[in-house]
């Protein structure tokens, strides 16, 4: 969500249209795994992690956020504007948010 964001403001440069489609299948496919084997964290941390239903996904859900995109950002400082780095956060902030929240919804041990 964050490079498509960049792309759209012309701070991350966009790939050929040829790329396209390969890029975007690769990171929806890269989304998916990376979302199963959070989901299955979630569910081997669950008596860890604090509070119930969707405060539980929340707090699991910013807990990832802290660890992928902070990460993240700071390996990749040198190669990206401010502008760029606040969209990839903001962006990763809110989507591991929702993402947590609905996680704590849906899942009931």
């Amino acid at each position: 969500m964050a490079v498509v964001a960049g792309i759209a403001l012309g701070l991350i440069p966009a790939a050929p249209p040829e790329a396209m489609p390969s890029i975007i299948t690769s990171i929806m496919v890269t989304n998916i795994i990376w979302g199963i084997i959070a989901g299955y964290g979630y569910k081997l941390g669950y008596d860890v992690i604090p509070g119930k239903g969707i405060t539980k996904g929340a707090i699991w859900g910013l807990a990832i956020w802290v660890i992928s995109n902070i990460r993240t950002v700071t390996i990749m400082q040198s190669h990206m504007s401010p502008v760029a780095i606040t969209i990839y956060l903001w962006c990763g902030f809110f989507a591991l948010l929702v993402y947590g929240i609905v996680l704590g919804a849906l899942y009931k041990k």
